[in-house]
């Protein structure tokens, strides 16, 4: 049976910790997308949407799962898209579904034969920036610590600011779509059944939608 936590675990001190880690993911996630670097950005998206998610579960007053098994993000966001229906639009659900499975690169030794992903920097970019920022300007994340944290520490300029606004689409509305379709750097990862492969390509025929398949002619050959 999964390792689980209640909600009455976590003082008010413990919750403000748990988001505050997941900012420390986001900005790293962030850094790493705009580079280019895919694979490695995208698993510092799901860490830092594994935090959030859990913190506002915890806020529900929902018991989390902590062992090996609480990575997962698609289980946290099927829980609260019954609690409120609200807090993702249906392009969030299918980027947080998409992604999800990604976190499986970063263990190369538990192969799934199975396994094929596409990760376009930019696109993962905007998108987690319009889910990510959506989410702690609003119930019930803006009720803890309401300018005591991390994250608005780079909102307020307490931090490096540009860490965060600079080709934000949630700050700048202009670049929401203008970054998912531009030319960017993309990652593709499947499983010759032993071990998993890795290629990269920068392309320009990523598109502003929910398709988050590879374009026709991104493959590892």
């Amino acid at each position: 049976m999964p390792k689980v936590k209640q909600a009455s675990d976590f003082s008010s001190t413990d919750r403000w910790s748990l988001l505050n880690y997941s900012t420390h993911d986001y900005i790293a996630a962030r850094t790493l997308l705009k580079d280019g670097q895919s694979g490695p950005g995208t698993i510092m998206a799901i860490t830092a949407l594994e935090k959030l998610l859990k913190t506002i579960l915890i806020m529900n007053n929902e018991e989390i799962i902590v062992d090996g098994s609480g990575h997962r993000l698609t289980p946290m966001l099927d829980k609260l898209v019954i609690i409120d229906h609200t807090l993702f639009t249906d392009s969030q659900v299918k980027f947080i579904n998409h992604i999800d499975p990604a976190y499986k690169i970063r263990y190369p030794d538990n192969i799934d034969p199975s396994f094929r992903i596409f990760l376009p920097s930019l696109k993962i970019l905007e998108f987690l920036d319009l889910l990510y920022c959506s989410l702690m300007n609003r119930k019930p994340l803006n009720t803890i610590s309401p300018n005591g944290r991390y994250f608005d520490m780079f909102f307020n300029n307490g931090a490096k600011k540009s860490s965060l606004i600079d080709c934000n689409a949630y700050y700048d509305n202009n670049l929401i779509g203008k970054l998912s379709s531009s030319c960017q750097k993309c990652a593709g990862y499947s499983s010759n059944g032993t071990s998993y492969i890795e290629w990269y390509k920068t392309s320009n025929e990523v598109k502003t939608d929910d398709n988050w398949n590879e374009p026709p002619n991104f493959n590892k050959w």
